[in-house]
């Protein structure tokens, strides 16, 4: 295989994971939008909200009340804003 074509498919390989990434992460803003300036505590994969409160001590008793020993925990921004780049 030639270094153009391995650097051509390392490139896509790259771009697939950004992509993905990108889409990982509009999809964890989008779940904790709705608890601004608010801790979050949620399950390992990301995906459900176990624990919401000022208070980070809070959040994680909440997740542990519902059985997860190590939730992934996230401070939601105060205030969501559009920005415009030109």
């Amino acid at each position: 295989m030639s270094a153009v074509k391995e650097i051509f498919l390392i490139f896509m390989v790259l771009k697939g994971i950004i992509c993905d990434m990108k889409h990982v992460q509009k999809k964890l803003a989008q779940l904790i939008e709705p608890f601004s300036g608010k801790w979050v505590a949620l399950t390992p994969d990301e995906k459900t909200v176990l624990g919401v409160s000022k208070n980070m001590k809070k959040a994680i008793n909440q997740a542990h009340e519902k059985g997860e020993p190590q939730p992934f925990l996230i401070k939601s921004p105060d205030a969501y804003t559009a920005a415009v780049f030109y």
